[in-house]
């Protein structure tokens, strides 16, 4: 949900919200005080190289369904 956060400090757009929505779901999709443009960028870039290692770390796993442990 921080990820949301901070992109939707970079581009203010407010999601539709149906009036029938469950109250935590309100709750959630509320309009926060948004994070200034010089912490939300550096937030946005370093999610951007967690999930950049994340994919490396993905490809070089190995499984293998032939053997049984």
């Amino acid at each position: 949900m921080s990820v949301l956060y901070y992109l939707q400090s970079l581009c203010p757009v407010p999601a539709p919200m149906d009036d029938e929505a469950p109250t935590l779901v309100r709750l959630l999709a509320a309009p926060a005080a948004p994070a200034s443009r010089p912490e939300a960028v550096p937030a946005a870039g370093l999610t951007a190289f967690v999930l950049w290692i994340a994919g490396l770390a993905v490809r070089r796993m190995q499984i293998s369904y032939g053997t049984e442990s």
